[in-house]
């Protein structure tokens, strides 16, 4: 094999998530995870336990005291839960990814690694405090993870190998995933220090920023940009408790989770990918203009022609389809997109959609793709830099990890999400965001009526985890 490779070390199933585990601690304790041919020359080691059962959100209660991270596509096919690090990388720009991937995508196991990755919305601005253990661009390799296919669960160790054995850090990070798997890790009651930054709005102010962006439209300095809303709530809650109830309350989503500090969590149930990678293949969609359900058939149905028939909504959709062929095209063989939006229809809301199918270039990966799509006019605006200026300049607060991406990412395949219906929770401080796409004929109160919308599904997800 060649040198830098990621080694796999298959181990015999087990019925059940105990079990496994224990067979996983034990494998960790062998001489072949300490020394000898398999870690010859390898750059990371990843150890395999296949197991009959057990659900990864739920694994990762047991793990409060450690850095953790969840991932699952809106389809219910594919979940991750990781724990802890064993190699990550971050900066301010997406070529960090292509960095780490080069190194850990090489070898036997480089089908089988995923990465979980988070940027914020505006990589430029330096984050706030509230957001600071966060990151800008951050790209981790979960040191334990649980990984659902289908009916098919695999818990699994990965190792750093490279430069670790001379430091000593390889058997620092043996042990510990060894000790994780035979005793869990149990939180650490922290201070809660942190205040977060930035007043909350209110219609008076809502309105001010809404007729100040007008302006910018019917100058032609913009043609659209997406204000953004930032709710506060004192409340204590476990982030897996919320998760867990946004994943019952909207089913049809993404449903993430990062925790990189104790304390601190980010969670969302976002209805919007930003694109899917299998191959050359890729998928994406544009997802703008919005009403909200009643769940009465009739009246939704009413709700959704009047959606399709708005000029507004529609002429906000169509910005956002133009920017996303645009952004594809050179980076692309064909694209394809339907030339009417269809209605989507969600747990809470009924959204303008439109199905883009792409055949990607040789070559192009994820990095490209990430600078390419991210901000989407659906959550900055239209030209794109003029309105990530208005907005740096208009919002009161940090967006922080709020429609960034967030993402899973592989070798042959990757899929990632905008980071929409979601909500921060650190020490007592709960916030929630959402934001409305203000074009030429928006008005004030109805944008705030739709923010208010989008909010209310994660607020009665709050409301009925503290109700519990």
């Amino acid at each position: 094999m060649a040198e830098g490779e990621t080694r796999l070390l298959s181990l015999d199933p087990r019925p059940d998530l105990a079990t496994g585990a224990a067979a996983l601690a034990e494998a960790l304790a062998e001489p072949h995870a300490r020394r000898g041919p398999l870690l010859a020359e390898a750059s990371f080691l990843r150890i395999e336990q296949p197991v009959g059962g057990g659900e990864p959100l739920a694994w990762l209660r047991g793990f409060a005291g450690l850095p953790r991270a969840y991932w699952s596509e809106r389809e219910g096919q594919f979940e991750l839960a990781g724990i802890g690090t064993c190699a990550a990388a971050e900066d301010k720009s997406f070529a960090v990814l292509e960095d780490l991937q080069a190194r850990v995508f090489a070898g036997e196991a480089a089908g089988r690694m995923r990465l979980i990755g988070t940027a914020r919305f505006d990589l430029d601005q330096e984050p706030a405090p509230e957001w600071a253990s966060f990151r800008r661009a951050r790209f981790v390799l979960p040191l334990l993870e649980l990984r659902r296919e289908g009916e098919h669960r695999t818990l699994a160790v990965n190792l750093k190998v490279e430069g670790g054995k001379e430091s000593g850090w390889f058997d620092v990070q043996r042990r510990t995933a060894r000790k994780a798997l035979l005793e869990g890790a149990a939180p650490i009651t922290i201070p809660d220090t942190v205040t977060p930054r930035g007043e909350d709005d209110d219609p008076a102010s809502w309105g001010t920023r809404v007729g100040a962006l007008l302006d910018r439209i019917q100058d032609g300095s913009l043609e659209k940009a997406v204000l953004a809303r930032r709710m506060s709530r004192v409340m204590e809650l476990d982030a897996i408790d919320v998760l867990e109830a946004l994943r019952l309350a909207q089913p049809r989503a993404y449903h993430l989770l990062v925790q990189p500090a104790v304390g601190e969590a980010f969670v969302a149930a976002s209805p919007e990918r930003l694109y899917r990678r299998r191959g050359s293949a890729l998928e994406t969609e544009a997802l703008a203009g919005t009403r909200a359900r009643t769940h009465d058939p009739a009246a939704d149905e009413a709700l959704a022609k009047d959606l399709a028939a708005s000029a507004k909504d529609g002429a906000e959709h169509a910005l956002v389809r133009r920017h996303v062929l645009a952004a594809l095209a050179p980076l692309c063989e064909e694209v394809d997109a339907a030339e009417t939006p269809a209605v989507r229809t969600l747990a809470s809301l009924l959204h303008l959609h439109t199905p883009v199918l792409a055949s990607l270039r040789a070559g192009i990966g994820d990095a490209p793709l990430l600078r390419a799509l991210h901000p989407t006019p659906a959550v900055c605006g239209v030209p794109t830099e003029r309105s990530r200026a208005f907005l740096r300049e208009m919002e009161p607060f940090d967006r922080g990890l709020y429609a960034g991406p967030f993402g899973c990412f592989g070798r042959d395949e990757s899929e990632v999400a905008v980071a929409l219906r979601c909500a921060t929770l650190r020490g007592h401080w709960v916030q929630l965001f959402a934001g409305a796409g203000i074009v030429d004929g928006s008005e004030a109160a109805a944008e705030w009526q739709e923010t208010s919308d989008k909010m209310r599904v994660v607020n009665q997800v709050l409301d009925s985890v503290d109700g519990e």
